[in-house]
């Protein structure tokens, strides 16, 4: 975490510089199913930026500080073991992150053989409207989004999507009473949403999970 932190500031001054949109350190709540203890996660613009190296003179200048890049590189192996990295690009979304999001979960999923496209396209087409309705009736969700997997260091991997909500924990529902009201307006969208789309002949999951930023 110590580690992370340096970088943090490194990140944002990357960000300030246009270089990247965004950095961030999530906790996995459950590291047994998806394999990892932390994830961080970095946007880009384009897959171009995300393959440009940063340029540390223009970062030390705007930080006002000397780096040590080597030393930083060795602190930063010794604390942790880089599993491997993916590379997703945004298909669809809706809503947007705010500061105050703490909470992400992943869903992986693997298109049936030969309905790719139709799973894509009931993404965007239902998922992403069904979703846009839910965040008029739950203040705690502010996103929701579909990816696609460009590229991984991984030996194998069972996914070609990864679906993300993005959550603010403090507008979530903390008393019964409202757990149970907006747990019915959920299920009225639900009944009202509901198509004859099989969502499991489209798909199949492959892990996921909740993570929250640290």
């Amino acid at each position: 975490l110590a580690v992370e932190a340096e970088w943090k500031t490194i990140q944002e001054a990357r960000c300030r510089l246009g270089e990247m949109l965004f950095w961030g350190l999530l906790k996995v709540e459950n590291p047994e199913r998806m394999g990892c203890q932390y994830v961080t996660i970095q946007g880009f613009n384009s897959l171009d930026d995300s393959r440009r190296f940063p340029r540390w003179w223009k970062i030390e200048k705007l930080l006002g500080v000397e780096l040590d890049e080597e030393a930083l590189m060795q602190r930063t192996m010794a604390a942790r073991e880089m599993l491997y990295t993916d590379t997703y690009e945004i298909v669809d979304f809706e809503g947007s992150a705010t500061p105050d999001v703490d909470i992400a979960r992943f869903g992986y999923f693997q298109p049936a053989e030969g309905r790719e496209q139709e799973y894509v396209n009931a993404e965007k087409q239902l998922a992403a409207p069904y979703f846009r309705q839910v965040m008029e009736i739950n203040p705690a969700l502010k996103m929701w989004g579909l990816t696609r997997l460009v590229s991984t260091t991984a030996s194998s991997r069972s996914h070609k999507y990864r679906i993300f909500h993005l959550l603010e924990s403090a507008k979530m529902p903390s008393t019964d009473e409202e757990k149970t009201e907006l747990g019915e307006k959920v299920q009225a969208l639900q009944d009202k949403s509901s198509t004859d789309t099989n969502w499991n002949e489209l798909r199949t999951g492959a892990g996921g999970g909740p993570l929250k930023w640290v």
